[in-house]
């Protein structure tokens, strides 16, 4: 998983095919 912004981090899961 991606911690870029741990302010806004509500989109753990779906975050997982951007990078």
């Amino acid at each position: 998983t991606i911690n870029y912004n741990p302010k806004r981090t509500r989109f753990r899961k779906q975050h997982r095919g951007r990078m």
